[in-house]
């Protein structure tokens, strides 16, 4: 009776310490942000750690997230290294794997088809109007209330 009893005690604690495995898996890509989820989804697969590769390939194991992971890939490397000839079948890609947000997404990028072929050909970029335009909102937002338009000004010219 007491073999009976230890056998019987160890087949439970196997059987404990597998389902708290299992539930760890899946309480890991619970516990993540879905803005981490998301960059781990649109990072390089080379880059990522250890825990953020399980829990991307436990992912990737549900309907159409294979799909979309591959797709966010591309559009990633198409972005980086900036080849705008790839963007008419990416699109394509996107309007034929009826998973409905990515229809969506390319559909807005077909309305703005111009100016993303512009940003993927083109070598301009609005990045310093951007900071000045930051660096200027933030002069603002640190004054707020205590003056007016004057001391604003040489604030903003005296940062210059």
């Amino acid at each position: 009776m007491l073999v009976y009893r230890w056998v019987q005690l160890q087949r439970e604690a196997d059987e404990e310490a597998l389902n708290q495995s299992q539930h760890e898996k899946g309480a890991t890509a619970k516990s993540m942000a879905p803005r981490h989820l998301s960059w781990s989804f649109l990072r390089d697969p080379s880059h990522l750690e250890k825990q953020e590769q399980e829990t991307l390939s436990l992912i990737c194991q549900e309907k159409n997230t294979n799909l979309v992971y591959g797709l966010a890939q591309r559009f990633v490397s198409m972005v980086k290294e900036r080849k705008a000839e790839l963007l008419s079948t990416w699109l394509r890609d996107c309007q034929i794997s009826e998973v409905t947000e990515l229809v969506n997404f390319a559909q807005g990028l077909e309305k703005e088809g111009s100016a993303l072929h512009a940003a993927l050909t083109l070598s301009y970029s609005n990045g310093p109007v951007e900071g000045k335009i930051n660096k200027l909102k933030y002069i603002k937002r640190s004054m707020y209330g205590r003056s007016g338009f004057p001391l604003l000004r040489q604030k903003v010219l005296k940062s210059a």
